[in-house]
């Protein structure tokens, strides 16, 4: 498995995500964790620059890095080959998650051998911050998933609650 990894301290949007993507080719799926501040316009820039590819985006006040913290940082991990994903958005996640099973076990299939073997498979999932959704949604892909042995990670987006800014991402296929 071919995995590319690469972070930015720039402050400039366009610097940054320049830093993060020089060399990166054709990847099939790329996450990204980015500041509050520049979330939307760092979501757009990665959306037209990787349009077949499957994006995922995580608002982030600190990036871990090795032995460092950085802070209003860009990261982003991409996957360019031997990797098949099955992504989807999950509505209401603060009423009512569970209803939406179907869809995610229908998303499930499309990985091949799901059924067979998990050593292979895992679930990510992002829920976004003050929610209070996270228990949610984690016992509805825990329903789907526990059949398969299939484990699940994930967390919660960040903010920088020490500006006050309580407001937080996910970027997937072209929506925040």
């Amino acid at each position: 498995m071919d995995v590319f990894i690469k972070s930015s301290q720039s402050s400039d949007i366009s610097e940054a995500v320049k830093e993060v993507t020089d060399g990166l080719e054709s990847p099939k799926l790329l996450f990204f964790f980015a500041p509050t501040t520049t979330f939307k316009e760092i979501s757009e820039s990665f959306n037209n620059k990787y349009p077949k590819c499957q994006i995922i985006g995580v608002s982030s006040h600190c990036v871990y890095k090795n032995d460092k913290v950085f802070i209003n940082s860009l990261s982003v991990t991409a996957f360019l080959d031997d990797i098949d994903v099955a992504a989807g958005f999950i509505p209401e996640i603060t009423r009512y998650p569970l209803k939406y099973s179907p869809d995610i076990e229908i998303n499930l299939r499309k990985i091949p051998d799901y059924d067979k073997s998990n050593e292979n498979i895992i679930c990510l999932e992002y829920t976004t911050a003050y929610s209070y959704s996270e228990e949610l949604v984690l016992q509805t892909l825990d329903t789907i998933c526990s059949k398969y042995s299939i484990p699940i990670a994930g967390g919660t987006a960040g903010t920088n609650k020490t500006k006050k800014d309580f407001i937080s991402y996910i970027y997937f296929q072209g929506q925040i």
